[in-house]
């Protein structure tokens, strides 16, 4: 429901400073209502490039491209009267300045929990390793997040003929589900995989850092990503990764340092042998990748947001007329620091 006048008088009651919408959809329109009736700021964060799911509503390209122009102008629209507008990357920062979108822009990526990724359970570890016939001698390679055919991961499957040539004993572990599961499961029978591609299903979140650790390389090889949590969970559990070469994960992955990139499937492949046949070079990325994303914690992901929040609250009482220091000592006391 877009408006259900319980919620709006509680929310007038409640007397906000500010409202952050997350959604595009019918709980972000009411955010939207609200920003505009009480006349206080409203953030928004753009999480999905919706432009690069058209396949889900149209397979013909003259209808898919008429619907990314629907998709390009209600995105626009909705956030046209939005005060400042989150993003979680550079990447999605130049779309937002392609839509023409007239908002502050702020580059927030999503914060992680370090600690959670980075204190696996060695018992569940062998548990996992257990149930799914892994030996001490393979070398695993993991894909872990939806399986939907805009994250390329059949790239990935079709590059492991040429990996087990040099490398027998690697093994292929996809964790998730998704619509594509099954195309993927017929292109691994068709290239005769089954001993060495496994398919998990979805799996209990709080096992997921088990399965980045038992991995000796991560791989994502989407092109649509806004950021990439899986990649930054990856690194955090002190993984080395390969992903594409994408804007979103510039500043985050240096290639060589703190993982590897590549464009094509040949240099996927080459990527994923080379962490697989190098230990020392897999231990330097790994390492490199836990410096790297030391920054997206989610306590700094916390403190920046707040700043964010507290600049565009001071703006606006600064525009209405009321100081920015008058409003911070009568609202919050004198306590308030960065």
């Amino acid at each position: 429901m877009p408006f259900i006048f319980s919620v709006y008088l509680k929310i007038r009651h409640l007397n906000f400073d500010i409202i952050h919408t997350h959604t595009e959809f019918t709980v972000g329109l009411m955010g939207r209502f609200f920003s505009m009736h009480m006349q206080i700021p409203m953030v928004h964060t753009y999480h999905t490039i919706y432009e690069d799911y058209t396949h889900y509503i149209a397979s013909i390209k003259t209808v898919q491209s008429l619907v990314k122009k629907i998709i390009v102008k209600g995105s626009r629209e909705y956030v046209k009267p939005a005060t400042a507008v989150i993003v979680p990357s550079e990447k999605t920062k130049k779309l937002m300045l392609k839509y023409n979108v007239r908002s502050q822009i702020y580059i927030l990526p999503t914060g992680i929990d370090l600690e959670k990724f980075g204190r696996p359970d060695c018992e569940k570890m062998l548990e996992i390793r257990k149930s799914l016939n892994i030996t001490s001698d393979d070398r695993i390679i993991l894909v872990l997040g939806r399986i939907s055919a805009e994250k390329s991961i059949d790239l990935v499957v079709k590059s492991m003929p040429e990996i087990l040539r040099k490398i027998p004993c690697a093994k292929l572990i996809i964790v998730g589900d998704g619509p594509y599961r099954k195309d993927l499961e017929e292109i691994a029978e068709s290239l005769d995989l089954r001993k060495n591609v496994i398919f998990t299903g979805r799996v209990c979140f709080d096992d997921v850092p088990n399965y980045y650790a038992i991995a000796d390389v991560f791989v994502s090889a989407s092109r649509t990503e806004t950021q990439g949590l899986t990649i930054c969970e990856a690194m955090a559990s002190g993984t080395p990764v390969a992903v594409y070469d994408d804007e979103n994960v510039t500043g985050i992955i240096l290639h060589g340092e703190s993982g590897l990139l590549f464009k094509t499937s040949e240099e996927l492949g080459d990527s994923i042998f080379s962490i697989l046949s190098d230990d020392k070079k897999a231990k330097l990325l790994a390492e490199g990748g836990l410096k790297s994303i030391n920054n997206l914690s989610k306590e700094s992901f916390a403190r920046y947001a707040v700043k964010i929040y507290r600049d565009l609250v001071a703006s606006h009482y600064e525009d209405i007329g009321q100081s920015s220091g008058s409003f911070f000592k009568n609202r919050f006391g004198t306590g308030l620091k960065d």
